[in-house]
């Protein structure tokens, strides 16, 4: 039974991951966007 809960817990962290990296990526790319912009100014 524990080790189900582990292997629930580690597919919900992946799927964690996945679902976030694009969130991620998108805010770097938001970020690196809004420096060169400000050095810009």
């Amino acid at each position: 039974m524990i080790a189900l809960i582990q292997h629930i817990k580690k597919i919900a962290v992946a799927d964690t991951r996945l679902f976030f990296e694009p969130f991620v990526s998108v805010f770097k790319f938001i970020k690196k966007d809004f420096t060169r912009s400000s050095v810009k100014h």
